[in-house]
């Protein structure tokens, strides 16, 4: 045993030669996987071991080595926040040189295995991951891009070993991206597609269109719907079907298709993140809808002239009586219990 090495990495080095020079069943053979790509430690002791053995080269046939490292769990990891960026690839592939030097061409042929198979390894299934109402998952994924999903969301992703997709079937996504040109990352939705390398920006499928907010770098988007004419009196005018968006920048793709990028403020488009919402002089409606996003108790409002109530202000998502008791401030308002157990908005006197 190595000096450095802890002593129960190497009996666990030894224990795993013992086992695996048997009749491994499928259920070993994952969790050998998944210890052996844990840490660089983990692979340099199981070679230096390995090294005194004459059964390495049974445990180590490149067939069952790929098979095995095939069978991990995918690369998918559910992290409390934003996560830090994961190892370049071939980072877990070092071994000292002279373990490297003595090692036989079996153990050589296990580096060259996981240097290949760490970034492709969940390159085959794809992974489906849902968030419930006032849920919120942020997740780092097997190249180091992280995700968070907002409220009611459902996506479907995909990493590949030439591509990276995301497919929003539901809800909204923050996406930090980990550079590589030569996998492009794409998320879509409905019939919109964009594509960033190295960027960050979030996603939302909203019922009557898909909202793209850029926080961080540049992406690309292109929509798969025919160009719309601008008016009806200038039908030589369409829209086009591309567009870029820099950092700072919005734009809102559905029934009615938005020409030109809209500014918008990073930290109001991430606010969601830390379970706040903010608004700027947004009607009482648009507010009361987008509180109903997070909580199962929704709010009503019963009045028309109160729904064009302008509203601004930052919010905890899931505090609605502190909303209540802001509005009232501005307009006293009467909240009433509606049948289904929602509550209702009232103005003040109103019957």
């Amino acid at each position: 045993m190595s000096d450095d090495v802890p002593m129960e990495v190497a009996e666990a080095a030894g224990d795993w030669l013992d086992r695996l020079s048997g009749d491994a069943s499928a259920q070993d053979r994952r969790a050998f996987a998944d210890w052996l790509l844990r840490s660089p430690v983990h692979v340099e002791e199981f070679l230096r071991v390995g090294t005194l053995r004459a059964d390495l080269k049974d445990a180590l046939q490149a067939d069952w080595v790929a098979r095995v490292l095939g069978e991990a769990d995918p690369g998918v990891l559910e992290m409390p926040r934003r996560a830090t960026p994961t190892p370049q690839r071939g980072a877990w592939c070092f071994v000292r040189r002279k373990w490297l030097s003595a090692a036989s061409v079996a153990a050589a042929v296990l580096l060259a295995c996981i240097a290949w198979l760490v970034p492709h390894r969940t390159a085959v299934d794809p992974r489906t991951v849902a968030t419930a109402v006032g849920e919120q998952r942020f997740m780092t994924l097997s190249d180091g891009s992280t995700i968070a999903l907002n409220t009611d969301s459902l996506v479907d992703i995909r990493i590949g070993p030439a591509s990276r997709e995301i497919g929003l079937r539901r809800g909204e996504v923050l996406l930090d991206v980990a550079e590589d040109p030569a996998r492009p990352f794409r998320v879509t939705s409905r019939d919109v597609t964009v594509e960033a390398v190295g960027t960050r920006f979030a996603v939302y499928r909203r019922p009557e269109d898909t909202l793209v907010a850029v926080v961080e770098g540049r992406v690309a988007i292109s929509w798969r719907s025919p160009s719309l004419p601008v008016s009806p009196a200038r039908p030589d005018i369409v829209v086009a079907r591309s567009l870029e968006l820099d950092a700072g920048q919005q734009v809102a793709l559905g029934s009615v298709q938005q020409v030109a990028p809209l500014p918008v403020d990073p930290a109001k488009a991430t606010a969601w993140t830390e379970r706040r919402v903010v608004f700027e002089n947004e009607p009482l409606e648009a507010v009361v809808a987008e509180f109903n996003r997070y909580n199962r108790t929704n709010l009503e409002v019963g009045d028309p002239a109160l729904a064009e109530r302008r509203i601004t202000g930052t919010f905890d998502v899931n505090d609605l009586d502190h909303f209540i008791k802001v509005l009232d401030g501005l307009e006293p308002v009467r909240v009433e219990a509606a049948a289904d157990g929602h509550r209702a908005l009232y103005p003040e006197g109103a019957p």
